[in-house]
C-alpha cells in the first residue's frame, strides 16, 4: 500500500453510523502508530488535523453507504512496513444503536505499505491513484512529498476516481502542474465551508482546494466543495498564490465557488472552465481571467435572484475580467440575476468586465446589484457588447444601473490582453498545446454517420488537424471530424494532431471500424412468469447499441419518447437483457438500435 493509504471497511448493510471508541494502527512489532478516536470529535464530527502545514477540521471517518473510509493522520505511515489495525466494539453502530462487532486479531487487518517512496530528487513525475495502484493513494500525499522552495518543475498525475479530501498547496510549493484524466472522471471532493471550520472558521480553512503556490497549473479536473445549498460559505478552490492557470476544469459549489485573494499578489487565469453558484460565486481582491468559459447560475430556493461576483479590487489594478463567457441558468424560470454587486465600503474600487459574453434571459436588465457601498463612483462595473446566446443578438442595456458603464472598443481591445490584467505579477499566460479527451474506437455498421470528437486544452488555443493512416485530412481541423455515409473503406487508423507556439501534442489512434453484417438483430422476446420480458439481442462485435422500450408504438420521435432500456456495446455473441419495467405493463413494444 502506499503510504498515504486510507482505510477501507465494507459492512453487509448501509445502516451503519458511527459510535464511540477508537481504531488503532499499530506496526508489526506491536508498536501504536495511529489512534482515531471518536470521542474527539467536535459537535461537527470532525477533529483538528495539520493539512499542508495549516490546521483544519476534518473527519477522521466518512461512511458513505455500507463503506467507511478511515483517515489515518498525515505521515504517520513509513515505507516497507508491516501494520495492523485493531477496532473497539462499539466503534461503528447499526440504524438500531446496536455495537458492531469491532476487530481484535492482529492478523486480521493487516496491510504492508512500499519500499520505497519516490525520491523527489530524482523524479518530477508521481501518479496519484484512489485504488492505490500509482505512487500515492491521496493527492494531498503527492503535494506533501514535493519539497518546499524547490528550483525543479513536478507533475502530478491524478487517475480517474473521487478524491474525498481537503487539500492545501502551501506558499513555497511552486512550478506544479496537476493532470487529471477528465472533469468528469477525476474529481476532488469534500463538505468544507465556514460553519464546518468552528472557531477557525475563516476563507483560509473554509476552501476545499487551497492553492498557496506560484506557478501551479491545473488540467482536466473537477473541484467540488460539496456542502449543500444553503450550507454558509464554501469555496471550491481559493487562489492564493501568482500565475496560476486552469484549463479544463470544472467548479462545483454554491456559495464563493472561486476566490482570488490577495491584492496584486493572486492571479488566475481560467481558461475553457464551467464555475457553477448561486450567491458571489466568484469573488475576491485579486486577478482573474476567465476565457471562453461557462458561468452557471444554480437555481436558489424558493427560485430567488443570485449574484454572480463579488470584486474587492484595489483601485490601481484589474479584478475580475470575462471574455467570450457564457452565462447559462441550471433550471428554467430562473430571472432577476445580476452580474455583480460591490463589497460594500471597504472596496469602493471593485473591478468587473464582461467582454463579448453570452447571456441567458436569467440576467437582470439592471445588470448589477447594490452592495451597500453608499459612493459607488469609483466602481468599475464594465460590459461591452453583451449577447443573447445566440451570440447575435446585443442585449439592451438602456436600463442597467446608473453606476456600470458600456466601456469603449478600445478599453475592451486592451483588457482582453491577459498580459494587461496580471501586469502586476509580471504574467502572460501560456501551456503547451494537447489532447485532453481523446477520441474513442468505434464499430458502425455501412451507412452510419462516424463522429469522432476529442476536448483539447492549451493557451493560446491549439490548431487542430486529423490524421487518417498518418496522412492529414484536407479541411479536418476542428475538435470534431464527420464522416457521414461511413463504408469499409472509411475504416482506419484516425489521431487528431494539437499545436500551438508552446507544444504539440498527438492523440492515442481511435480505430474506425465499418461493417456490412450482422446488422442488429432482436430475437422474439419471452415473458417470464413475475412479468419480466427477456430479450437476447446481436450485432457485429464492438458495435455500440441502444434497446428502447414503451407502450405505445406510436410514439415519436423514439429518442425523446421511448426509455432506454439498456445501452451498451455488442460482444462475440448475443446479450441477454431482462426488463423487469415491463411486469404489469398490458403492452410492451422494443426497438432496437445502433447509433
Amino acid at each position: 500500500m502506499c503510504t498515504d493509504t486510507l482505510l477501507r471497511i465494507r459492512f453487509s448493510s448501509s445502516d451503519v453510523r458511527l459510535g464511540a471508541g477508537t481504531l488503532r494502527i499499530y506496526d508489526a512489532g506491536g508498536g501504536l502508530v495511529d489512534t482515531i478516536d471518536l470521542g474527539l470529535n467536535a459537535s461537527n464530527g470532525a477533529q483538528i488535523r495539520t493539512i499542508g502545514g495549516a490546521d483544519y477540521y476534518a473527519h477522521p471517518v466518512i461512511l458513505r453507504g455500507n463503506e467507511a473510509t478511515v483517515y489515518p493522520h498525515p505521515g504517520v505511515l513509513r515505507t516497507q512496513t508491516t501494520y495492523y489495525v485493531l477496532m473497539d466494539t462499539g466503534f461503528f453502530r447499526d440504524a438500531a444503536g446496536a455495537d458492531v462487532e469491532g476487530v481484535s486479531d492482529p492478523a486480521a487487518w493487516r496491510f504492508t505499505t512500499r519500499a520505497v517512496l519516490p525520491d523527489p530528487a530524482e523524479v518530477t513525475n508521481v501518479i496519484v491513484a484512489a485504488d492505490g495502484t500509482g505512487d500515492f493513494a491521496t493527492v494531498q500525499g503527492a503535494i506533501d512529498w514535493i519539497p518546499a522552495d524547490s528550483d525543479r518543475s513536478y507533475t502530478v498525475r491524478i487517475r480517474k476516481g473521487v478524491y474525498e479530501e481537503i487539500n492545501r498547496v502551501p506558499a513555497g510549493k511552486n512550478r506544479i502542474t496537476f493532470v487529471g484524466e477528465g472533469w468528469r472522471e477525476t474529481v476532488l471532493t469534500y463538505a468544507n465551508n465556514n460553519n464546518f471550520q468552528l472557531e477557525i472558521a475563516g476563507t483560509a480553512t473554509r476552501c476545499m482546494f487551497y492553492a498557496g503556490g506560484d506557478d501551479l497549473v491545473f488540467k482536466n479536473l473537477t473541484f467540488t466543495n460539496s456542502t449543500p445549498q444553503g450550507g454558509s460559505q464554501a469555496e471550491a478552490v481559493r487562489v492564493q498564490g501568482s500565475r496560476i492557470l486552469f484549463d479544463n476544469c470544472n467548479f462545483c459549489s454554491y456559495q464563493d465557488t472561486i476566490l482570488v485573494n490577495s491584492p496584486y499578489v493572486s492571479a488566475g487565469f481560467f481558461n475553457k472552465c464551467l464555475i457553477q453558484g448561486d450567491v458571489d460565486f466568484i469573488w475576491g481582491s485579486g486577478m482573474a481571467y476567465f476565457n471562453r468559459c461557462e458561468i452557471r447560475a444554480m437555481r436558489r430556493a424558493g427560485n430567488a435572484p443570485g449574484i454572480y461576483t463579488q470584486a474587492r479590487t484595489p483601485q490601481d489594478t484589474y479584478g475580475l475580467v470575462f471574455v467570450d463567457c457564457v452565462l447559462t441558468a441550471s433550471a428554467p424560470g430562473m430571472s432577476n440575476w445580476t452580474l455583480g454587486r460591490d463589497g460594500g465600503n471597504a472596496h469602493p474600487y471593485g473591478n468587473v468586465t464582461w467582454i463579448r459574453c453570452r447571456m441567458d434571459a436569467h440576467i437582470s436588465p439592471l445588470g448589477w446589484s447594490d452592495g451597500g457601498l453608499v459612493d459607488k463612483s469609483a466602481l468599475r462595473f464594465w460590459e461591452y457588447r453583451s449577447t443573447d446566446l445566440t451570440g447575435t443578438n446585443l442585449i439592451p442595456t438602456n436600463r442597467r444601473v446608473r453606476w456600470s458603464r458600456q466601456i469603449s472598443d478600445e478599453l475592451a481591445a486592451r483588457l482582453q490582453d491577459p498580459a494587461v490584467v496580471f501586469a502586476p505579477v509580471g504574467w502572460t499566460p501560456a501551456l503547451a498545446a494537447y489532447v485532453a479527451g481523446p477520441p474513442t474506437n468505434q464499430t458502425v455498421y455501412a451507412g452510419q454517420t462516424v463522429v469522432l470528437a476529442a476536448a483539447v486544452g492549451g493557451v493560446p488555443e491549439p490548431v487542430c488537424q486529423w490524421y487518417r493512416e498518418d496522412q492529414p485530412l484536407p479541411g479536418a481541423n476542428q475538435t470534431v471530424l464527420t464522416i457521414p455515409d461511413a463504408q469499409p473503406a472509411d475504416g482506419a487508423v484516425y489521431r487528431l494532431a494539437v499545436t500551438n507556439e508552446f507544444g504539440f501534442d498527438l492523440s492515442p489512434p481511435a480505430v474506425i471500424r465499418v461493417v456490412t453484417e450482422p446488422r442488429p438483430r432482436l430475437a422474439q422476446p419471452v415473458v417470464l412468469p413475475d412479468g419480466t420480458v427477456r430479450l437476447e439481442i446481436s450485432g457485429a462485435e464492438g458495435a455500440v447499441y441502444r434497446l428502447w422500450s414503451s407502450t405505445n408504438l406510436l410514439q415519436k420521435p423514439i429518442e425523446a419518447t421511448w426509455t432506454v432500456v439498456k445501452s451498451g456495446v455488442f460482444g462475440p455473441g448475443p446479450a441477454v437483457v431482462e426488463d423487469r419495467q415491463a411486469a404489469g405493463a398490458s403492452a410492451r413494444f422494443y426497438l432496437l438500435t445502433s447509433p
